[in-house]
């Protein structure tokens, strides 16, 4: 909201959970002031990153490594904020990391209301939802779109989905880690606020970027990532980044007038 709000001329004043340090009706005071409107090529870029960004599921050519320049542009969003940005590129690392997705992914599939809500958010290759996980972004053929759900409900997946987790991960050149100094409402929401940044300034430089939580959920995971990464920060979101090797069809959005109310 705020990158296209300076694009359409306006700054924006924000003040995040303006009442009390917990989740209250308000979680943030949004005041668009207008601004001197000039059009650049930078904002026309932003615009277009802005319709174009999407959670990559496919693999990514691990062999073309994210340029420098860029890496030290991820690594100071959030600066200030008491949000650090970790680019991890390191071998070890990375297979570390990975092999902390497995562990986690297999944990999440053991819990059946897991997999009912996951389960809940896929649509086949044809329907008519406007929000939800569509089974041609997630590599599943037409046919078994449509049984998909089942599947997930009925068994445990975790083994396989853990193993392709895994291997997608220790493909890509690259991990985003996104850590707060501390854990709680406030710096969830700060943490989400700094994602979109970055996946707009991976998508203008047409870096792809796919999301992972399971290190982050599963129980004594992210005090290991934390060592990994040598902070006292706790690791609220991961990412791979790196050059897609397909982008697939977009999933549908819901209308504006779908989710904004106005008055």
């Amino acid at each position: 909201f705020s990158l296209a709000a300076e694009c359409f001329g306006f700054s924006l004043r924000l003040i995040w959970m303006p009442g009390s340090g917990e989740i209250n009706d308000c979680l943030a005071r949004l005041q668009l002031v207008p601004a001197k409107d000039s059009k650049t090529k930078e904002k026309d870029e932003i615009l277009a990153a802005l319709q174009k960004r999407h959670n990559n599921r496919f693999p990514f050519k691990m062999n073309i490594p994210i340029p420098p320049g860029e890496v030290r542009r991820l690594e100071a969003i959030g600066e200030g904020e008491d949000i650090k940005v970790f680019v991890v590129s390191n071998k070890a690392q990375l297979g570390e990391i990975a092999s902390l997705i497995k562990i986690g992914t297999e944990f999440a599939f053991t819990d059946p209301k897991f997999r009912a809500e996951l389960a809940s958010y896929i649509a086949p290759h044809v329907s008519s939802r406007r929000d939800g996980i569509p089974t041609y972004t997630a590599n599943i053929k037409f046919f078994s779109s449509f049984f998909a759900p089942l599947v997930m409900r009925r068994f445990n997946v975790g083994r396989a989905q853990a193993g392709e987790d895994q291997r997608q991960f220790e493909k890509a050149p690259a991990f985003l880690v996104f850590c707060s100094k501390t854990d709680n409402n406030l710096a969830w929401l700060k943490t989400g606020f700094f994602f979109e940044k970055a996946i707009i300034e991976l998508t203008k430089n047409r870096i792809a970027h796919g999301i992972n939580t399971a290190p982050i959920e599963a129980p004594l995971l992210p005090e290991v990532l934390q060592k990994i990464l040598g902070t006292n920060f706790r690791p609220q979101m991961l990412i791979r980044i790196g050059y897609p090797t397909k982008i697939p069809k977009h999933a549908p959005r819901r209308e504006v007038s779908d989710i904004l109310i106005m008055k």
